[in-house]
């Protein structure tokens, strides 16, 4: 599988002390196809998973933000996963693979009521708390990883008509052990 090129290569996970922010941002394709609900939105058209770095071998994650500079119509799902998921692809519906089902640490989703715009198409997302066992009302979500990394997809739960090659930053917020 092919991961996503965080623009924030300069950019990278920082800590102080057990608590950290992993960050990976990207640009979708540069077109205007809409997406359908269920759909992954990524940077490639064949596909690619988030990378979150410096995640440590365990920790629980405390909360996300997510960053679009795109549209206000967008209702997004952030999966998020121990080992790097497959079969992904942009514009395509969200399919996992029954070797990808352990692998799923939580989702967390992002909705309007957590929005605030910050710019002209330019929207900041906090991750809910009014949602289900996987939100962050139940508190930090624990995770453990062999290689150190989180990975996350990016799911649209409502269509949607994107901007051409908009920007997409996602920051998790970890307490690491």
């Amino acid at each position: 599988m092919t991961l996503v090129t965080s623009l924030d290569t300069a950019n990278l996970a920082f800590s102080k002390g057990r608590f950290a922010v992993s960050i990976c941002s990207f640009l979708r394709p540069a077109n205007t196809t809409a997406y359908t609900g269920g759909d992954i939105v990524s940077d490639a058209a064949t596909g690619a998973a988030l990378q979150f770095p410096s995640a440590g071998r365990s920790g629980a994650i405390v909360g996300a933000t997510l960053g679009v500079a795109d549209t206000d119509t967008l209702t997004p799902r952030l999966w998020i996963f121990d080992t790097e998921p497959t079969n992904i692809a942009d514009n395509a519906a969200f399919a996992l693979v029954a070797a990808d089902m352990p692998k799923i640490v939580c989702y967390l989703d992002f909705v309007d009521a957590d929005k605030i715009l910050v710019g002209t198409l330019l929207n900041h997302y906090t991750a809910s708390a009014a949602l289900g066992d996987n939100s962050m009302s139940m508190g930090p979500i624990p995770y453990a990883s062999t290689s150190g990394k989180l990975y996350g997809l990016l799911q649209v739960m409502a269509g949607y008509t994107p901007l051409s090659a908009s920007r997409h930053t996602v920051r998790l917020h970890l307490d690491r052990a």
